[in-house]
């Protein structure tokens, strides 16, 4: 899971899954069966990028590569963890020609 607020940071979660302490040294119950408690899961933060110079104000994934824009005019695909490409905005032809 992606996210991003009103900075250019973009922050990475991944869901994860904790065993207990019971679980983990293999302790086991009264009639010597093992003791296995339902695993909890939690979201954990993964990974932070800042990716764009201002505001992040859109996000998409497609095809395993996350899609972003923001403020700065950039588009930037990025594959996590670490590759970005970033492309800047197409410049407009001038309205005025000075010979």
């Amino acid at each position: 899971v992606f996210c991003s607020g009103v900075d250019p940071l973009i922050a990475s979660f991944t869901r994860i899954s904790i065993r207990s302490s019971a679980q983990q040294n293999g302790m086991t119950g009264a009639m010597g069966t093992l003791k296995t408690p339902a695993q909890r899961t939690q979201w954990c933060r993964s990974a932070n990028r800042r990716i764009h110079d201002h505001d992040v104000r859109a996000m998409t994934i497609s095809n395993g590569k996350l899609y972003s824009g923001g403020i700065d005019s950039y588009l930037a695909i990025s594959r996590p963890p670490k590759v970005v490409v970033k492309h800047p905005p197409i410049p407009q032809a001038p309205c005025v020609t000075v010979c």
